[in-house]
Parts: C-alpha cells; sequence; structure tokens
C-alpha cells in the first residue's frame, strides 16, 4: 500500500511540474498586441500632455520588476510586462493615452500572458495603477 501511495504522489508531482512548464513556455511565447484596453482596466488623469506622460510610463520599466514591451506612439500606446514569478507566469500592462481638457487620461490595463483570474490579478493592477499615478501625477 505504501508503494502505491508513493508512486501516485510521484505520479501527481510529475504532472504537476509538466502544468508549470507547459503554462511557462505559453507565457513566454506571448507576445503583446493591443488595439484596446482590456477588460480589467482602471484609469489615471494626468496634468501632462498625452506624449509627456507616456513617456513618464515608459521610465517606469527598470523598476519594479517591469520592463518596456512594446511602444505605439500612433496609438498613444506604452507596454510594459513583467515576467514570470512564483505567483504569476508574468503579464502585460498596456497603458493608452488620450488628451484631455486638463491634460490626460491614461488608461492602465492588465493582461495575463496566461490565463489567470482571482484577486492576485486584482492586487498586481492595483500597483501598476499605483505606480503610474505616481509617474505622472
Amino acid at each position: 500500500m505504501g508503494e502505491d501511495m508513493l508512486q501516485s504522489a510521484l505520479l501527481g508531482a510529475a504532472i504537476g511540474v509538466a502544468v508549470v512548464l507547459v503554462m511557462a513556455l505559453i507565457g513566454s511565447r506571448r507576445k503583446p498586441h493591443f488595439d484596446a484596453p482590456p477588460k480589467r482596466h482602471q484609469t489615471v488623469s494626468s496634468p501632462l500632455a498625452p506624449a509627456e506622460a507616456l513617456q513618464r510610463v515608459k521610465a517606469l520599466a527598470g523598476t519594479n520588476k517591469l520592463a518596456l514591451a512594446a511602444e505605439e506612439p500612433a496609438k498613444n500606446l506604452v507596454v510594459l510586462s513583467d515576467s514570470l514569478s512564483w505567483a504569476s507566469f508574468g503579464s502585460f500592462y498596456p497603458v493608452f493615452a488620450k488628451a484631455t481638457p486638463g491634460g490626460s487620461e491614461l488608461i492602465v490595463g492588465i493582461s495575463p500572458r496566461t490565463p489567470q483570474f482571482g484577486p492576485a490579478v486584482s492586487m498586481r493592477l492595483r500597483k501598476i495603477v499605483d505606480a503610474v499615478r505616481a509617474a505622472v501625477g
């Protein structure tokens, strides 16, 4: 009986490792492509012009384990990303900017590289929104 339990535990561990490796591979191959903000997003207002606000958002790359994943000036878009960690397979953080009478409005979103749900995604979105708000405030 003990031998069957050990075999079952080893099989379960092997399946778990395989799933993690497949998800990591999928996440590492995904490229950022955004025509519109993702479903999960928040809005940040800034007194800066859209181009200047996006420059400050770009400057966040290299801090907080963020990297610049893409930039599309024609769309007023900067995409930041983070990489694989113990809690996540990584996410893209698209930031769209549009002009407003008082400066600009930044739409900050999150798009996980692999399907993820729950409070961890909301928490990461809140952190990036706080960082953007501090950068363009």
